[in-house]
């Protein structure tokens, strides 16, 4: 119950997050039951995410799935297959996108990571990885999707101007900047 309770409370906070409002845990807390109902069969949260904070053009990205399976019996017949991301964009780095998996128990979690390089720079819509399981057996397959954010590719330059802004933004103009500590020499004669 302490895995479910986990994605849910994972759950909640990015609804909140995406809201841009400032919350507190009494606000999670109220969005979160303590009573929640798990289902008595398979349930399958995907989590598809970029795992870099910024994304540049000619540099490998890593690209991760999540499937954890919040239910109280096994999925099974899973196949994921992951976003399609336009070979005109980006350029297929290493790792294997889609895959499959005869069971996943409950509480488990199963992840996938491949890397992709953008080829250009500029904004991206967000793309779905797609899931398809037997919730029971017998059942007709479910599916779940997990959705990348949407994402701005930076350019080369771009990049190094957003870092020399961050530089001069943090030490240059802090209230004691670093070249000019110790630099008492003017008051001296």
């Amino acid at each position: 119950m302490g895995a479910i309770r986990q994605w849910l409370l994972f759950a909640a906070l990015l609804s909140l997050s995406l809201s841009n409002g400032v919350y507190s845990q009494d606000d999670v807390d109220d969005v979160i039951a303590e009573d929640v109902d798990v289902p008595d069969k398979a349930f399958l949260l995907v989590r598809h995410k970029i795992d870099t904070v910024e994304l540049v053009q000619g540099r490998n990205t890593s690209v991760v799935v999540e499937l954890y399976n919040a239910g109280n019996s096994a999925a099974t017949d899973i196949v994921l297959k992951g976003a399609q991301w336009p070979l005109s964009d980006f350029e297929d780095s290493g790792g294997v996108a889609s895959r499959s998996w005869s069971k996943l128990s409950p509480g488990a979690t199963v992840r996938v990571e491949y890397f992709l390089t953008p080829k250009a720079s500029g904004p991206y819509p967000p793309l779905d990885a797609t899931v398809t399981y037997k919730a029971e057996t017998g059942a007709k397959p479910q599916v779940a999707f997990g959705a990348t954010p949407v994402l701005y590719i930076l350019s080369p330059t771009q990049k190094l101007m957003r870092t020399a802004l961050y530089v001069v933004s943090t030490h240059l103009l802090s209230k004691d900047p670093p070249f000019l500590l110790g630099n008492d020499s003017d008051e001296t004669s």
